[in-house]
């Protein structure tokens, strides 16, 4: 445990220990994995890949039965699979951390453990699948599943590698999903798609892109010099929603829940509003200040049931339901 095995390797670290495994690339870059029958890595314990300056690349899947530990002073790339034949890094008991300047995970690339998975960057991150079967209560009530991307003196993105896979899938009893990042969450063309019984996601800087497969409770949607744009196949409740609402910024927010019904907190941006759902919709507040390019309309529409601005009494003081909207309002039920 405190010495490693130290390395200058130029082709690719393969093996198999019946216990811990703990490599330490002392300079320049790491490989691990190959093809053929002795091309894996392995461990029977917790498994720790370190590359203090150079880049690590993930050949072929590796295991662990421990923790595993994947940091690397520069890049970090998983290699292409097929669906058949996926590059999987996994941890059968315990959690992966996942720390490196960038990350590129490649077509059908995965990262499976039952307990957390966190994955941090210093500049962008693109997602393959990252799968936790830790719950909300074995996590202490935190995220089963961490992604940040970015800081304060880096611009990083998190960003969908576009094979088409459920990038999120947080499946234990209420498990949460946490999203951060300095230049925005998927894109108009590349969004994410998750399966989390919850959500927070901020973005300091661009939009927010997501797509629930599940009922969700979003705690955090903050794009404060961006847009949020969600779609729920379920029911969502969005706590609080923030978009474009920063000095000088534009953004606008969209909700659609196709086969459910919306609860929103409070939602504020500076463009327009667009709530949408097959039941019902209810909200303690929607404001649209308008921007340059967007006048700030709002638009909520509830299929086959009804709008409901609720009136919330906390303390003895009445905060009664609201929608403030800078542009026109527009508020269709097919109740009341």
């Amino acid at each position: 445990p405190s010495q490693p095995l130290q390395v200058n390797i130029s082709g690719a670290v393969t093996g198999s220990a019946v216990g811990d495994v703990s490599i330490l690339a002392v300079t320049g870059d790491l490989a691990v994995g190959t093809s053929g029958p002795y091309g894996a890595l392995t461990a029977g314990g917790a498994l720790t890949l370190n590359v203090v300056r150079g880049a690590l690349t993930i050949n072929t899947g590796i295991t662990s039965a421990g923790l595993m530990q994947l940091l690397a002073n520069r890049s970090m790339t998983f290699a292409a699979g097929t669906s058949a034949a996926p590059v999987v890094a996994t941890s059968s008991t315990g959690g992966v951390t996942l720390v490196a300047a960038t990350l590129s995970m490649g077509a059908y690339s995965a990262i499976n453990a039952p307990g957390l998975i966190s994955v941090t960057t210093t500049g962008d991150a693109t997602i393959g699948q990252l799968n936790s079967s830790l719950s909300y209560a074995a996590a202490s009530n935190a995220p089963s599943i961490v992604v940040t991307a970015g800081g304060v003196a880096s611009l990083g993105a998190i960003i969908d590698n576009g094979d088409g896979q459920t990038k999120f899938i947080a499946s234990g009893a209420g498990a949460e999903l946490s999203l951060s990042a300095s230049n925005g969450i998927g894109s108009a063309t590349g969004r994410f798609t998750f399966s989390a019984a919850r959500l927070s996601a901020s973005a300091s800087a661009g939009d927010i892109y997501v797509k629930v497969l599940a009922d969700t409770e979003v705690s955090l949607l903050s794009a404060v010099k961006g847009s949020v744009d969600i779609i729920g196949t379920g029911g969502l409740r969005l706590d609080q929603v923030l978009a474009g609402t920063a000095t000088g910024a534009s953004g606008s927010f969209r909700a659609v829940a196709n086969n459910g019904s919306i609860l929103i907190g409070t939602a504020e941006s500076s463009g327009s509003q667009t709530v949408h759902a097959t039941q019902n919709v209810t909200f303690k507040s929607l404001a649209a200040t308008g921007n340059s390019g967007d006048v700030g309309n709002i638009n909520v529409t509830a299929d086959t049931g009804f709008i409901l601005a609720q009136t919330v009494t906390s303390g003895g003081v009445t905060t009664f339901g609201s929608v403030s909207a800078h542009g026109s309002a527009t508020l269709l039920a097919a109740t009341t």
